[in-house]
């Protein structure tokens, strides 16, 4: 039987598979296998390994990502300016954020002015009005540039991190997402209910 499969082309073999159940038993057992703790831990290890093996390189991570991907990354910054621009202005009008700057402002005022002085400055109004300044500044197109011009400079100033140096500083949550990602996209993404069929 497997002999005269040999010519045959691929949807045959697997109207082949499936009549006589190993390709349902093919899928169960890789099923159970995606499932199971044993390949979590190897593609965890694997990921361990691979990044050591990187950061022994001494590369930066400008040489490890796709000039393309990095290229990407800047004009997404600058494409989503406004975006940005409205999530630090939520930031900062939020009740949490007002009170630490009312709290930094009232103590600048009390190390910097003479008490007689002092008193007469109001540090909610100083807040309100520092406040209403930066979210127009944000609102505009100058301000929402300025911001992405920020970004993309820290994404230079990132790439040229060595790996290693920035490994060590990944926090160990981050470093678990990543991992936990990496794993959740070979088992429902690639090794999924089609992937018998997309290999034969």
């Amino acid at each position: 039987a497997v002999d005269s499969l040999v010519n045959k082309d691929s949807e045959a073999v697997i109207n082949f598979l499936k009549d006589n159940g190993t390709l349902d038993i093919l899928e169960k057992a890789i099923t159970e296998y995606k499932n199971s703790e044993g390949l979590k831990t190897q593609v965890f290890n694997l990921i361990d390994r691979k990044s050591m093996e990187l950061a022994g390189e001494g590369k930066n991570l400008g040489e490890l990502l796709p000039q393309e991907l990095y290229g990407s990354l800047k004009v997404l910054a600058y494409n989503y300016r406004y975006d940005i621009a409205k999530e630090i202005k939520e930031k900062l009008s939020s009740d949490a954020t007002q009170q630490e700057l009312r709290t930094f402002v009232a103590g600048a005022i009390g190390r910097n002015l003479n008490p007689l002085i002092a008193a007469f400055v109001n540090a909610d109004s100083i807040t309100e009005k520092v406040t209403a300044e930066l979210n127009s500044y944000l609102s505009k197109e100058e301000g929402a540039a300025k911001i992405a011009s920020f970004v993309i400079e820290y994404i230079d100033k990132l790439s040229e991190k060595n790996l290693k140096e920035l490994l060590e500083k990944l926090p160990q949550g981050t470093s678990d997402s990543i991992k936990n990602y990496v794993y959740a996209y070979l088992t429902e993404g690639i090794m999924d209910g089609s992937f018998i069929e997309n290999i034969v």
